[in-house]
């Protein structure tokens, strides 16, 4: 059985906070051959206050060809931001079980995590390690005339086309026909330094497939505002970087614009 590389999504979870939404992580589980037991895959980030999370960690699966091992994702709500790493501390919103086949077999998944707890949804594609390396940049705030970034925390995210779709096809691929490849941390202006991230996540080691970037500011209980918005590839960012230069443009929906500039890209062959 190949390699596969498993993104994850949430709807509609049952909110555990009294004033404000669930602060969510997802742990993904496999069985123990023979016996009762689950050990960690590995977990998503956390995300705050969101019921409808979309994790940007991905989780590579891979099993012999006579085995479909059985795996479990557990959702759980943070409590306790000092030590996120016990998971046996934080509430459990719900789980769902099934078997690598039914990921195989259905590359979109939905379970239930349990009565009045959610869904689930794994959306799972072929992993190439051929196709893989590790991919580094640092992009910053360049002009910025209407202030869109001023005044709050902001966080970037990295959307990937579905297809292999370049610039040239901006205006033929739908808002949907993205998968989102990175989200960076949160913080004041626009300074995101993104290190070692998977070249095949970030565009499937294709430097020309269409990449959509989203900047967005952070809101109370979830409510983020996107900021602006815009197309690239790991392509033009890494001819901007040698460059220099105004870097790429990111739009609102009022046409105001603001650039990023893009100060350094590398991509190094992939060790894992």
């Amino acid at each position: 059985m190949p390699d596969y590389e498993v993104s994850i999504t949430c709807k509609d979870l049952a909110d555990k906070d009294l004033f404000s939404k669930s602060d969510p992580v997802l742990i993904l589980l496999e069985n123990v051959p023979n016996s009762k037991r689950f050990i960690e895959v590995g977990k998503t980030e956390l995300i705050k206050d969101c019921l409808n999370p979309q994790f940007s960690r991905k989780f590579r699966l891979s099993a012999a060809q006579d085995q479909n091992p059985k795996l479990r994702v557990a959702v759980v709500d943070i409590d306790n931001f000092e030590d996120v790493e016990k998971i046996a501390d934080q509430e459990f919103i719900g789980r769902a079980d099934f078997h690598l086949s039914d990921l195989v077999t259905s590359p979109v998944f939905t379970a239930s995590l349990g009565r009045d707890c959610g869904l689930v949804t794994l959306k799972t594609s072929p992993y190439d390690a051929r196709l893989d390396g590790l991919v580094s940049m640092e992009i910053g705030s360049g002009s910025d005339p209407d202030g869109l970034l001023k005044g709050g925390s902001n966080f970037l995210e990295i959307h990937r086309a579905d297809h292999a779709a370049t610039l040239a096809d901006v205006g033929r691929v739908c808002s949907s026909a993205y998968s989102l490849a990175h989200r960076t941390d949160q913080l004041q202006g626009a300074d995101f330094r993104l290190a070692d991230l998977s070249l095949f996540t970030l565009c499937r080691g294709d430097p020309h497939r269409l990449l959509r970037l989203e900047c967005w500011r952070r809101g109370s209980r979830g409510s983020h505002r996107l900021l602006a918005s815009g197309h690239t590839s790991l392509e033009e960012l890494r001819q901007l970087a040698e460059a220099g230069g105004d870097g790429v443009e990111l739009a609102d929906q009022r046409g105001r614009t603001l650039r990023l500039t893009v100060r350094a890209v590398s991509v190094s062959p992939y060790k894992g």
